[in-house]
């Protein structure tokens, strides 16, 4: 059982990274990388669809983007385009499920706050990455720096920070030291 679920795993980073070295190509053929959000259309051949939303993950980091992986439906004699969004990586971006649905143009979104399915039609592909290029017009993407953990007034906790400073010696190769981002205000 063991031998058969690392033959699967090596299986499936295998076709990940051939997919994501297609997809990389493809962004810099066509410059979607200028956009603030990454959309990349694919289909079967380039992203089995079991592994859609590890690909979409992938770009994010490369790119520091959110980014969706989308591959194309026809129903009902309308074209839409169905797949993975994900930008977990980024931490000056919050919310893009939140973000896509403000849109409007989203047939649906669901999931959570940075890892969720997508579904929008082609023709309304163009206007969603306009209002997303104006809405993160501001956002530096590449300012940011990953961290494990937010703290600020309302998560505050003395003997948490305490625990981990006692722990460093299990810190090291494949245990990183955790990050920690402090936001609130103090005394002096």
């Amino acid at each position: 059982l063991a031998r058969t679920a690392t033959n699967l795993r090596a299986k499936q980073n295998r076709q990940k990274d051939n997919s994501i070295e297609s997809i990389v190509d493809r962004i810099k053929q066509k410059n979607l990388d200028y956009n603030s959000c990454i959309i990349v259309k694919i289909d079967e051949s380039n992203v089995p669809q079991n592994i859609t939303g590890l690909v979409a993950m992938e770009i994010s980091k490369i790119y520091n983007k959110p980014t969706l992986v989308l591959r194309p439906k026809l129903e009902d004699g309308i074209i839409y385009y169905r797949g993975s969004g994900r930008a977990a990586a980024i931490p000056v971006v919050d919310g893009v499920l939140e973000v896509l649905e403000s849109s409007g143009l989203m047939d649906y979104v669901e999931g959570h706050s940075n890892a969720f399915g997508a579904s929008i039609k082609e023709d309304d592909i163009p206007a969603l990455h306009l209002y997303l290029n104006n809405y993160y017009k501001d956002v530096d993407f590449e300012c940011g720096v990953e961290v494990d953990c937010d703290i600020t007034d309302y998560n505050w906790n003395n003997l948490m920070l305490k625990e981990f400073g006692e722990m460093m010696h299990v810190y090291g190769t494949g245990i990183p030291q955790p990050k920690f981002h402090f936001e609130f205000n103090i005394t002096s």
